[in-house]
This record gives C-alpha cells, sequence and structure tokens, in this order.
C-alpha cells in the first residue's frame, strides 16, 4: 500500500460524512420550520375566531369617534423629567393638533403661531402625557399673581371613575418642575381652587416653544379625558389668543375621550397563549389595543391572513409570526398577532446535530482503525528493512529502502564530522611535540645563520599550529558545555568595565576606549562566558586594528537589550562576512598573508551570544575605515539554551 492512497482511502468516510451533513440537515430544518408556520397559522385563526365572539373584544374594536386620545403601554421605566428619551419607540407615536382642533378663536393665527402633538402611555398605575408645543411667543404666569389663565396654559379635565368632574390648569412661572392647579368651572370664573399635589409636572422651554411632561394616577382618569392649549402672545393684555385641543375641557358634556390599555384583555390573551404563545390584538388603524408584547411593528404585517419567519434580535433562534383578522361585524376590525420561538425547529436542529456527530464518531472510529492498520503495516515494513542486508542506494528498486540506506550513511558521515576536530587535536598534538623539541634541538646545535633563519620560520609555523589546534579543541569544547546550568543575575556594566581594565594592563601597546551610556537591568547568564565572548571580539579587532589606531568599545541599550559594539579601524570584512561566524571560513589579517585566521574566535563568540538568547553581528563601518563587530544580549528575559 502507498502511504498517500492509503491515507486518502482512511480519510474518505470523514469527507463523504461532511458532504452528506449538510444537505442532510437542511432538509430536516425546513420540513419542521413549514409545519411550525402550517401549525401557528391554524391556532391563530382560531384564537381569532374566539375571540371575535367575546363582548369585551367587540366593544374595544369598535372605530372611535373625534379625536380620541390613545395611550399605549409603555416598555420603558417613565420619569418625569421634561425629556422624552424614556420613552422610546412610542415617540414615532405621537397625536398631532393644530389649525383643525381649533376650540375658541379671538385672533386668527396659523399653525406656525401655535400647534402640539401629544404622547399619551400607561405605566404601571399612572398615565404619562408628554406635549410638545410649537409657540411663536412664550408667556409666563407672572410671578405672586394668583391667575392661572393671563399666560400660556395647557389645562385638562377629566370624569373620574367615580363620576367627578375635573379640570386641571398647568400655568408656571418659570421653565423647571411645575405645580398643577384645580380649577373651577366657568361660572365660578374659572379660578384656582388648590395645588394638587400627587400629580407631578415638568415645563421645559425649548428654542421653538415648550415641552410638558405630566404623571396623572390612573384612578382619576376614566375613558373620559381632554387635553388643551391656549397661547397668550401680548405680554401687556394677556388676553387668550386661541386654544386648540382634543376636545373642550370646559363642561363635562363636551369631554372628548382617552383610550387605556385594556387590561382585562392582557389577562385573556395570556390565558389563551397559555405561556406559550405571545398575542397581541391591534385596532382597524394598527394601534396595539391589548397584549403585553409586540411581536411586530404595526404594519408589517397586514390585516389578512399572513405566516413570517424572521430572526430574533441575537440571530440566533427563529422568530415564527403569524396575524389573523378578528372580524366583529363582517368587516375587518382588528389583527390578532401571535408570536413565539421556534423551540421545535431548534430541537430538530439539536437532534440532527447529534445525529451526524454519532455518525462522525463511528467514521471517525473506522477511519482510525484503519490508519492504525496502514501504520502498523508500514512500522513493520521498517522494521525489516532495518534488519535486512545492506545494498548499495543504486541497487535499490523500492525508493524507501534507498531513502532508509542514504539517511544511515548520512547520520554517520555527521557522527564522524563532528568527532573529527577532537581526533585531529588528539592526534596532531603528539607530532607537534616531536617537531618543537626537534627544533629546539636545532636550534642549540646550529650555529649556521642561514639555517637559523630556517629553524625560526619552521618553529612559527609549529606554533601557529598549536594556536589552531588549542582553538578548535576550545570550540569543541565550549559547544559540549554549553548547556543550561546555574544561571545567576549580573551586571552587564560592571563586566565590561572589569574586562577593559584587564586589556589595558595585558597590552599596554593597544589603545582602548570604553563609552557606557543607557540604564541596564540585571541580565540572567554567566558572567564567565561574556568574558570570553568579550575577548574574542577584542582579540579579533587587535589582529585586524591598523597600527596606532585605538579599538573602541561601546555599551548601550536599545529595545530591551544591551548592545556590545566593538570597532577597529583596518581592512573590511571580506565577502562573504556570514562564514566568519560559523567558523567555515578562513582570512588573512594583514597585507602580506602571513597570519591566517579560522575564524574559530568569532564562532565560539557566536555560540555564546546565541545561549544568552543573543546574536553576534559583523558590518563595516558607514565611512569605510574599519569594521563593527555587535552583540545584542537580551535583558531580564534570557533563556540559557543550546544553539
Amino acid at each position: 500500500m502507498k502511504p498517500l492512497p492509503g491515507v486518502l482511502l482512511a480519510c474518505l468516510p470523514l469527507i463523504l460524512v461532511g458532504l452528506l451533513s449538510i444537505p442532510l440537515l437542511r432538509g430536516y430544518e425546513s420540513i419542521v420550520a413549514e409545519q411550525e408556520q402550517q401549525g401557528l397559522a391554524r391556532l391563530t385563526r382560531l384564537i381569532a375566531t374566539q375571540l371575535s365572539q367575546h363582548t369585551e373584544v367587540r366593544e374595544t374594536l369598535l372605530p372611535v369617534a373625534g379625536n380620541a386620545l390613545f395611550a399605549h403601554t409603555a416598555n420603558n421605566w417613565i420619569t418625569v423629567d421634561g425629556v422624552d428619551e424614556d420613552y422610546g419607540e412610542l415617540t414615532n407615536r405621537r397625536e398631532s393638533y393644530g389649525i383643525q382642533h381649533t376650540l375658541e378663536v379671538n385672533e386668527p393665527y396659523d399653525d406656525e403661531s401655535l400647534q402640539f402633538d401629544v404622547i399619551s402611555a400607561v405605566q404601571g398605575n399612572d398615565l404619562f402625557l408628554y406635549l410638545r408645543a410649537t409657540d411663536d411667543v412664550v408667556i409666563y404666569r407672572e410671578p405672586g399673581s394668583l391667575s392661572v389663565h393671563r399666560n400660556d396654559h395647557v389645562q385638562f379635565a377629566t370624569i373620574a371613575p367615580s363620576g367627578r368632574f375635573t379640570r386641571y390648569t398647568l400655568a408656571p412661572a418659570e421653565s423647571g418642575v411645575a405645580t398643577v392647579f384645580e380649577v373651577a368651572g366657568p361660572d365660578q370664573g374659572s379660578r384656582a381652587l388648590r395645588p394638587v399635589d400627587n400629580i407631578e409636572a415638568w415645563w421645559r422651554e425649548t428654542a421653538s416653544g415648550y415641552d410638558v411632561e405630566i404623571r396623572i394616577p390612573l384612578p382619576l382618569v376614566s375613558s373620559q379625558f381632554a387635553i388643551s392649549v391656549t397661547d397668550i402672545d401680548d405680554a401687556a393684555a394677556r388676553q387668550p389668543r386661541v386654544s386648540i385641543g382634543s376636545a373642550s375641557t370646559t363642561y363635562a358634556e363636551d369631554i372628548g375621550r382617552i383610550i387605556l390599555p385594556q387590561q382585562s384583555l392582557n389577562g385573556l390573551l395570556d390565558s389563551l397563549g397559555a405561556g406559550e404563545l405571545q398575542l397581541v390584538l391591534l385596532d382597524a388603524e394598527g394601534r396595539k389595543r391589548a397584549g403585553t408584547t409586540m411581536a411586530t411593528r404595526p404594519g408589517i404585517i397586514p390585516i389578512t391572513d399572513t405566516v413570517a419567519m424572521t430572526s430574533s434580535g441575537e440571530g440566533q433562534t427563529l422568530l415564527a409570526a403569524a396575524a389573523a383578522v378578528v372580524s366583529t361585524t363582517g368587516d375587518a376590525s382588528g389583527t390578532l398577532i401571535a408570536s413565539r420561538n421556534t423551540n421545535a425547529v431548534t430541537d430538530a436542529r439539536s437532534q440532527t446535530i447529534r445525529l451526524i456527530i454519532i455518525l462522525t464518531l463511528i467514521y471517525t472510529a473506522v477511519a482510525a482503525l484503519a490508519l492504525f492498520i496502514f501504520a502498523a503495516r508500514f512500522n513493520a515494513r521498517i522494521r525489516r528493512l532495518q534488519t535486512a542486508p545492506r545494498t548499495p542506494p543504486s541497487d535499490v528498486a523500492d525508493p524507501l529502502s534507498g531513502l532508509e540506506e542514504d539517511m544511515t550513511q548520512l547520520n554517520e558521515r555527521i557522527r564522524h564530522l563532528e568527532q573529527m576536530s577532537r581526533r585531529l587535536s588528539h592526534e596532531l598534538r603528539t607530532p607537534l611535540t616531536i617537531v618543537n623539541s626537534s627544533l629546539d634541538h636545532l636550534t642549540m646545535e646550529s650555529s649556521d645563520s642561514e639555517n637559523n633563519i630556517y629553524i625560526q620560520r619552521a618553529k612559527e609555523g609549529a606554533s601557529r599550529l598549536g594556536t589552531i589546534l588549542t582553538a578548535m579543541s576550545e570550540a569543541s569544547r565550549l559547544e559540549q558545555s554549553l548547556e543550561p546550568g546555574d544561571y545567576e543575575y549580573f551586571d552587564i556594566t560592571a563586566v565590561v568595565e572589569g574586562c577593559m581594565r584587564g586589556y589595558e594592563v595585558a597590552y599596554p601597546d593597544q589603545a582602548f576606549s570604553l563609552e557606557v551610556s543607557g540604564k541596564f537591568d540585571r541580565i540572567l547568564g554567566l558572567p564567565e562566558l561574556i568574558n570570553q565572548l568579550l575577548d574574542k571580539l577584542v582579540s579579533n579587532a587587535m589582529d585586524f586594528a591598523t597600527a596606532n589606531t585605538t579599538v573602541r568599545v561601546q555599551l548601550t541599550e536599545a529595545d530591551d537589550q544591551a548592545v556590545i559594539r566593538i570597532i577597529n579601524d583596518g581592512p573590511l570584512l571580506p565577502a562573504p562576512a556570514a562564514k566568519l561566524l560559523d567558523g567555515t571560513g578562513s582570512y588573512r589579517s594583514d597585507q602580506n598573508g602571513d597570519d591566517i585566521h579560522l575564524g574559530l574566535g568569532l564562532y565560539i563568540a557566536r555560540l555564546i551570544a546565541e545561549f544568552h538568547g543573543g546574536h553576534i553581528q559583523l558590518q563595516d563601518q558607514e565611512d569605510g575605515g574599519g569594521v563593527v563587530a555587535t552583540a545584542y544580549l537580551p535583558i531580564l528575559s534570557v533563556r540559557g539554551t543550546r544553539p
């Protein structure tokens, strides 16, 4: 069995399950959603038929004559503060009054002089009125005046459930919290009788007129209610110019109506919904007459039998909504809207997902078993290849056998190269010692000056060879010793300054300079290795520095790293410079080419920097005058790992 076809064959069941699960899930959801829609539509029509026979429903849906106010159920908590933000979407259901709603006219006027709109809302046991008036001139009541009608004022009248007709007037002396007064009838001069403590009001002047917000306890209000606004523009004469409103507030027989939410119908709809449905009853004009929750805004579902499927606010659960006509006189007189979360669709989806998961697990187990068998056969074959006789790769027909043979030879070659430096160092030291002792003997016995020249050159070559062997041994030992061990926190500034003092003593003929700038936290690592890194970089700079020049050392901080730069004037870097850091390149240090460097010092410096989580960078000076060797060492974030 070939590896790739075997893996594809084992994964084929999983691919098929993924492809088949998509249409399966969609099919289940479509069937259940369609059944849910049809069932909800039938149930809505049945409830609408029952409601059409209910006496209170028929009375509620009767057309309202005249300019009746319609009080909506408030969904938000309302505070009397002269601002309409608490009314939410009810701000889109204002009822407007203008010149066509004139109650009394003493001077000609138009809508730009006076008009108003009003929001009526019921929350808990209170009726809230928010009136927004457009008035070109606002006249307040004079401070200390007992009259409440010689200024702009709002008046409302109601017949309480007890049958008592009462008139109220709001006539403030300034913008802010206002006092509502109960006023007498016209036969008593419409004078103010007493302030009313249980009615709150707020008058707020605006750029176009004023806003008025009023809270009235429902026990003071019945279905008979009217509100009016009177405009006075002459501050001297203070005579009423015009009054407009929903109905007359002067006499009980002329008072208008206000349509309040039917709490009893709310209970009826809740009982018919049985906690599963949310039912809302709309009148012929699309206004909600009963129901605790609006399933959809009026106008979205017309007064015909319809079914809709929409998404909920979270976009995760489907909401099924249906509308049915509630007919009480043979004509369309209302609409019942029913909505509910499609739990059945959600449950069907969950069952389908569970089924897919079970099938996926089964096919996964089968695929895993197939992969296990394939891996076992593959492993057995490799073991047979390991114990089989070696065959040259060129004679192997099986690519796997040839690859195994190549990898074996490559590993052996790598191990041989890793041990070569130690073997060379060990094997060459004995002959080198013999050569050095022989040269010393010849030096003592020879008196020929010409022969002494050649002997001296031989001794220099042997010394150079010894230096190379020492560097190779040092690099090999360092590679083996760079393992995580006992680290310590140390001050990089103190380490660099100590090294520089030692160089000045050890190399009196060489000029050095040190520049330290920046604030350094402590570094985690081994300070003796940092000493060795600095030794290698400074030694390399001294070898290539032009005579009578200064080797400059700079210690700075950048990006949470300690940066050590060693700068020397002299020849530029050979190309490619990267080989100097990995120990694979060699170069000469003087113009005569007598001193050959293998780059092992830079290689050792690179190993130390990488052990401390940093790196080494070599580059020419920007002006071309020499070389800059830079060591980057992280501050307080070092991981001691072998490169």
